[in-house]
């Protein structure tokens, strides 16, 4: 599950073209988020989440797949506070801080995980992140076809050099 926010609406109906043409589902609101899932019931259920009124840090979190720790952690400070809290976080580097876990570059969308975690330690976190960088690694090593199935669900596109 992906949510994102198109920089250009204007390529929202190009965006969708792509999006389905990968076997996935995608729904784009009028200010240009997209959710993007492997179902449409998944991705408009995100998005419902994601405009409704009231704190719905916690769900929305749950519902793209953050650790529920971490979710928890989120909703304490609400949707609002959640730069502020990223960028706090990784100022003060606690002990046993993982660079992997850095929020740094939360808010810009640049930070190795989608989401804050909940501690230095957050083994869910940590998993995520090594999976991250596992994956860069692997299309940055290989020769990768253009298409070709990864983990039997994403289609992989190689980055270009």
């Amino acid at each position: 599950m992906i949510r994102t926010q198109l920089l250009d609406l204007g390529s929202a109906w190009a965006a969708k073209r792509w999006i389905r043409r990968q076997g996935l589902a995608c729904v784009v609101d009028d200010q240009g988020f997209v959710v993007i899932a492997w179902n449409a019931f998944r991705a408009r259920r995100t998005m419902a989440i994601d405009r409704s009124e009231g704190n719905h840090t916690r769900a929305l979190g749950l519902a793209l797949g953050y650790p529920r720790c971490c979710c928890r952690e989120a909703a304490k400070r609400g949707d609002g506070q959640l730069d502020q809290w990223a960028a706090t976080y990784s100022r003060s580097r606690p002990s046993g801080f993982s660079r992997m876990l850095d929020p740094a570059g939360y808010a810009d969308g640049k930070s190795m995980l989608s989401h804050i975690p909940c501690g230095p330690r957050c083994t869910r976190s940590l998993q995520m992140a090594r999976l991250v960088v596992r994956a860069r690694h692997q299309l940055r090593t290989s020769k990768v076809k253009k298409g070709k199935v990864l983990d039997g669900r994403v289609r992989c596109h190689p980055l270009s050099q």
